[in-house]
C-alpha cells in the first residue's frame, strides 16, 4: 500500500489534474485506490503553490460524479440479471438492504460519500433498487462536493501548518466542526426521509 501511495503522489506531482481525475474516477468503480489520501496530498500541494485548490476541487468533483454515475448505471442495466443468475435474491439481507435504500435513499447517498468504498456499494444498490437518477445525481453532487472540499481543506491546512504546529488546535477544531456538520446534515435528511415515507 505504501508503494502504491508513493507512486500516486509522484504521479500527482507530474500529471496534476489528470492524476486526480484518474484516481478519483477509478476509485468510484470499486478499484482500491486511496482517493481521499490523494485529495489531502493535493490540498497540501495546493498550499505550496503546486496546484490550484479550486482546480483540484472541480477536477475531483467531476471525476467523482462521473465514476459514481457509471457504477450506478452498471447495476441499473445489469444488476437484476446478476442478482438472479447468482441466486442472491434468496438472501434476506438483500431484501433488507433494498428496503433501507428505498426508504432512506437521500441520507444513504449523502452520508456514504464520506465513507470511501461503501459509497461505491451504495451506488450499485441505488442502481439496483431503481432510485431515480435525477435524485441520485443531485445528492451525489452535494455529498461529493462536501467530501472533496473537506479532504482538500484538511490537506491544505496541514500544508500551511507544517512549519507552525502551534496552530494545530485550530485545525483539529475545524475538523471536528466539519464532522459535526456532516452528522447534522445526515440527521436532518433522515428525518425528512421518514416524514416523506409516513
Amino acid at each position: 500500500m505504501e508503494y502504491i501511495l508513493t507512486t500516486l503522489l509522484s504521479y500527482l506531482l507530474l500529471y496534476k489534474y489528470i492524476a486526480i481525475f484518474a484516481v478519483v474516477f477509478f476509485s468510484g468503480l470499486l478499484l482500491p485506490l486511496p482517493s481521499n489520501t490523494l485529495l489531502m496530498a493535493a490540498g497540501a500541494f495546493a498550499s505550496q503553490g503546486y496546484l490550484s485548490l479550486s482546480g483540484a476541487f472541480f477536477t475531483a468533483l467531476i471525476a467523482n460524479v462521473i465514476g459514481d454515475s457509471c457504477s450506478f448505471a452498471l447495476t441499473r442495466i445489469w444488476g437484476t440479471r446478476i442478482i438472479t443468475s447468482a441466486r442472491l435474491n434468496r438472501f434476506a439481507a438483500i431484501a433488507r438492504i433494498d428496503r433501507f435504500v428505498r426508504d432512506h435513499a437521500r441520507t444513504t447517498i449523502l452520508v456514504s460519500r464520506f465513507l470511501g468504498t461503501p459509497a461505491v456499494i451504495v451506488n450499485f444498490i441505488c442502481g439496483l433498487t431503481e432510485v431515480p437518477y435525477a435524485r441520485f445525481v443531485a445528492y451525489d453532487i452535494f455529498g461529493n462536493a462536501l467530501d472533496t472540499a473537506c479532504f482538500l481543506l484538511i490537506g491544505y491546512s496541514l500544508g500551511i501548518y507544517s512549519e507552525n504546529y502551534s496552530d494545530i488546535a485550530e485545525l483539529v477544531g475545524g475538523i471536528v466542526l466539519v464532522a459535526a456538520m456532516i452528522w447534522l446534515i445526515a440527521f436532518i435528511f433522515l428525518k425528512k426521509d421518514k416524514a416523506l415515507n409516513e
